[in-house]
């Protein structure tokens, strides 16, 4: 950008022309309101010799009510960076902990919660499910993990990021076979095609890898989304996909139930109505989204991601593997030491 800002002055006969980054923190589906009301600003400086570029958005944002940072153009940059890696890497630590939680049997929603209590955390983009898609957490963790190796540096965390990301698309299938106990020729009905609720953005979707995957096996899949552009280009994307256009359509006949998108429509669904259009009885909550008793009491077979299938009722226990800790020795004997065990 610096080269081509001096290329551009040269041609105009311009000695000054400020270059700043102004990174945009905006969401899909509400990116007015985000833009309105930002949590901060900050501004990037490439080349501003005067500050007049610096003043020009400071004016801009005069009335934003929201910190204003001024840093280097890359560090902006990084901070645009570092802020959807993160969020990123909450979600795929969501869902690492869910299958912690089914592991020992418990349920990720109360683990959550009790974590979303410490202000440290918080619970924004700690949601198990079939993960994140789009065009921005799928393609920046990617390009992170491609970039790090091109400059010779280890980024393992990212690699694990994206690594249970694309991996919850394929446990989704997997545990949709598990409960159907075989997947070629069932009908399965998939709700949700937009990688999330208030777009019709599929760039990257779950939805699309699930389908896909679920074709390949010889499923006879059908699905449905609330946005017409959705349909329209899952349609276009998915060969051998049938795409209806309502609820109705999609579930009727339908041996399972496969929940992708968390839309309003689809968590507020009757599901006693649906449940007599199915010709089977399970659903699949790949959002954890749906009030699984109120599945359940529909006659249906219900699953999600951290969710005990069957749970039981009273408080459960659960066997904790004894890890062995070669450093244990050491410590008793430390702490054995005279006064030792007092001062600790």
């Amino acid at each position: 950008l610096p080269t081509a800002v001096e290329r551009m002055r040269g041609e105009v006969s311009r000695g000054t022309v400020s270059v700043l980054v102004n990174p945009e923190f905006t969401r899909e589906g509400s990116a007015i309101d985000d833009f309105q009301h930002p949590d901060r600003v900050v501004i990037g400086v490439i080349d501003d010799p005067n500050r007049h570029g610096e003043a020009a958005l400071r004016q801009l944002y005069r009335d934003a009510g929201a910190p204003i940072l001024v840093m280097s153009g890359i560090e902006a940059a990084l901070a645009k960076l570092g802020s959807n890696l993160f969020l990123a890497t909450k979600i795929s630590f969501a869902n690492e902990m869910a299958s912690i939680c089914e592991a020992f049997g418990a349920e990720v929603d109360g683990v959550v919660d009790a974590m979303a209590h410490d202000r440290r955390i918080g619970g924004a983009f700690l949601g198990a499910g079939v993960g994140f898609g789009g065009s921005c957490l799928p393609h920046q963790v990617g390009m992170t993990v491609r970039a790090a190796a091109a400059a010779g540096l280890s980024v393992p965390m990212m690699e694990a990021v994206h690594t249970i990301n694309e991996d919850q698309r394929l446990r989704f299938v997997e545990r949709l076979t598990e409960m159907l106990g075989s997947i070629h020729g069932r009908r399965v009905a998939i709700l949700g095609l937009a990688f999330k609720p208030g777009t019709d953005d599929i760039r990257d979707a779950p939805s699309l890898t699930i389908a896909r995957l679920l074709l390949d096996r010889g499923a006879r899949v059908r699905a449905f989304d609330p946005m017409v552009r959705a349909r329209e280009g899952a349609a276009a994307l998915v060969p051998g996909l049938q795409v209806v256009g309502d609820l109705d359509a999609a579930v009727s006949d339908a041996e399972a139930v496969a929940v992708v998108t968390e839309w309003p429509e689809f968590v507020s669904i009757d599901w006693r109505a649906v449940r007599k259009v199915m010709s089977g009885c399970v659903v699949l909550d790949g959002r954890n989204c749906l009030d699984a008793e109120f599945v359940r009491a529909a006659g249906l077979r219900y699953a999600g991601f951290g969710r005990r299938e069957r749970p039981e009722a009273g408080r459960q226990t659960i066997a904790w593997p004894v890890i062995p800790d070669p450093t244990a020795a050491a410590r008793v004997e430390r702490v054995s030491a005279p006064g030792e065990a007092m001062r600790q």
